[in-house]
């Protein structure tokens, strides 16, 4: 009858709402960073342990940590007498470096004649030298968008969206290195598999890679929420506790479905809506991540259930429209959405001032209830999450949220709603 979401914990919030060598000795541990990964095994290194993480990191310095996957081939490999590129000499501490690379068609340089070396790398050039080091032919792809076709293709890319020509942090880089190393090559061993030696220290690295790759990345937002970026695509911005969301805000997965709403530790828990890609939402209370209390159920044809829920299960039924009273023709469309307010008597509650934005269309409305309680947004979807804010000074609140912010669906046949407020 109704569908689950499977990931109940994570999602993001809109603005209207929250106005925001060897690896056998790997040591299981929960603290990895990708730039310890790297450092443990010896492709990157620190400056008195300082990996300098918030730094660029110029095209010579790149292709340096890219030779260290090659350890045998490069302590064999005889550099050139005559340089293939003009800046870099043999003379450079990156001449060898950057002269097997070329070699391993790992960097073409930025011409025939010019390699560039102390300029920095931009998300472009580090996915284009990584997949081609897994040694895939990328001839074909534009250099112009080649990080996200690579992203696309090959499934690497950063996890917080990134321009393309976008100057990296050294962060950033060993991100992309170590899910790098995490991909099959292009004779289907995994990447990993160039520098550890046993079918062990493969596993274990890409035990710990992923852990470190699934955990989300948290960027404080201007609005002084947080922003979390999933490696799946999804991505939150609201009220964090640790890692989880906590508070209000808004998930938009990576599927297309989104919840919006309160959290607890994580779990949906309160008031708030849940959105399915296919237009399919259960608006009400949340217990624990659980349908649990009162809340609606809509369904694609535009029938619906309101009614009390527990565990998920349905309980017992106080109105909707059935989907065959929808083909009988005995309902009709609702054109425009009708937004009632009322005491907690069920009074009617006339000039209550009401900044109402529709998500659907982004069109915002300033309204004020009229005698009956009542205003009218005109309907813009089928489906439509509409954010409802009171007043800044107003001395009412939603009783359902308990503050002045409130959002609610309304489908094809929900013409709107009844909403209480408290003083």
């Amino acid at each position: 009858m109704f569908k689950r979401n499977i990931k109940p914990s994570i999602m993001v919030l809109l603005a209207v709402i929250i106005t925001l060598g060897n690896l056998s000795g790997f040591a299981v541990t929960t603290s990895d960073t990708y730039g310890s990964l790297l450092q443990e095994f010896k492709l990157i290194q620190g400056v008195n342990g300082d990996l300098m993480e918030s730094k660029n990191i110029s095209r010579e310095e790149m292709i340096t940590i890219l030779s260290r996957l090659y350890p045998a081939e490069f302590a064999a490999f005889v550099p050139p007498a005559k340089p293939t590129f003009t800046d870099v000499k043999p003379t450079d501490w990156s001449y060898k470096y950057v002269e097997f690379a070329y070699k391993k068609n790992i960097t073409k340089g930025k011409s025939a004649t010019v390699f560039g070396k102390t300029d920095l790398v931009n998300y472009n050039q580090v996915s284009l030298f990584l997949i081609r080091a897994l040694g895939y032919d990328v001839s074909a792809i534009p250099y112009i968008t080649a990080a996200e076709v690579i992203k696309q293709n090959y499934d690497l890319g950063l996890t917080v969206p990134t321009g393309n020509t976008t100057s990296l942090k050294r962060s950033a880089v060993f991100e992309l290195l170590v899910k790098a190393l995490t991909l099959e090559k292009v004779d289907g061993t995994y990447g990993i598999s160039m520098i550890a030696q046993t079918t062990s220290a493969i596993d274990t690295f890409l035990s710990r890679a992923f852990e470190v790759i699934e955990r989300p990345v948290a960027v404080k937002d201007i609005t002084g929420y947080y922003k979390l970026y999933y490696a799946d695509g999804s991505n939150y911005i609201g009220e964090i506790l640790g890692t989880n969301p906590h508070g209000d805000g808004i998930m938009m997965y990576s599927g297309g479905d989104i919840f919006l709403g309160t959290f607890k530790n994580g779990l949906y828990h309160g008031y708030g809506i849940y959105v399915w890609a296919d237009q399919t939402y259960y608006e009400g209370d949340f217990v624990d991540g659980f349908f649990e209390g009162y809340g609606t159920m809509g369904f694609e044809d535009g029938s619906w259930q309101y009614g009390s829920w527990k565990l998920d299960e349905f309980v017992s039924k106080e109105d909707g429209v059935t989907s065959e009273e929808i083909l009988n023709g005995t309902v009709t469309v609702s054109e425009d959405y009708s937004i009632s307010l009322v005491d907690e008597a069920g009074e009617p509650m006339a000039g209550i001032a009401l900044s109402i934005v529709d998500e659907t269309s982004g069109i915002s409305y300033s309204l004020i209830t009229a005698s009956n309680g009542v205003v009218n947004v005109p309907k813009k979807a089928p489906v439509s999450i509409l954010s409802m804010q009171l007043s800044g000074t107003s001395a009412y609140r939603f009783v359902s949220t308990n503050d002045r912010y409130m959002a609610t669906v309304s489908a094809t046949y929900v013409g709107g709603g009844t909403y209480m407020i408290k003083k």
